[in-house]
């Protein structure tokens, strides 16, 4: 599947990118914390444009004991 065109229509190596994303996984496997650290510089990256919103997603299980707190810090109304 050599030349196989990318989404603007230029050709690339199936072969050489998949060994680049082998390699990739290779490198989380040691260092976990090196995904982190490349989405604070895509975060840094998009950031420097004053004209873009950025979204932070956060894990639900971070969040879960402030929607817990929150559930019941909030007292149901009273029927009387």
């Amino acid at each position: 599947m050599e030349g196989v065109p990318d989404l603007k229509g230029r050709p690339f190596d199936v072969k050489a990118t998949a060994q680049r994303l082998s390699d990739a996984a290779s490198v989380l496997a040691v260092h976990p914390m090196a995904l982190t650290l490349r989405y604070l510089q895509t975060l840094a990256q998009i950031s420097g444009d004053r004209n873009s919103t950025t979204i932070f997603p956060v894990p639900i299980d971070l969040m879960k004991p402030f929607l817990e707190a929150a559930s019941g810090a909030i007292a149901p109304p009273r029927t009387t």
